[in-house]
């Protein structure tokens, strides 16, 4: 019986429009290597195991939150099932999160706030 064939894995990361895809890993079904490839894709320069993976069946509000230990013990470490699970496709994708980029936006804003807050409070 000839091996089943591994179907894309859609993603997106969170913020951005575009939605993109990886093959699955040729060395195994491992959840960190699923990681590393989206990782290697999208160049982030953060390591691989910050990055917080979450789905969502197509027809749900809710995301859960991918971890090695749902992976494991939810699709019994295979990609294809977690592909299965939540009907991930391009119009379902994984949510892909880099921890650091969500602190942009406050950092941001801190960096901008503080000046003007010590500009007013000096006159």
């Amino acid at each position: 019986m000839p091996p089943k064939a591994k179907k894309n894995i859609w993603y997106q990361v969170e913020g951005r429009q575009e939605k993109n895809y990886v093959e699955p890993p040729a060395a195994g079904n491992n959840f960190n290597q699923l990681r590393r490839a989206i990782k290697e894709q999208e160049d982030f320069q953060v390591s691989t195991s910050t990055l917080i993976l979450s789905a969502k069946k197509a027809d749900e509000v809710e995301y859960i939150i991918l971890t090695t230990d749902f992976f494991r013990d939810r699709c019994s470490n295979d990609l294809n099932s977690l592909i299965s699970k939540f009907d991930i496709a391009k119009s379902n994708p994984i949510k892909v999160t880099d921890p650091g980029m969500s602190l942009l936006p406050f950092c941001l804003f801190a960096y901008f706030l503080v000046p003007l807050q010590n500009k007013s409070t000096n006159t």
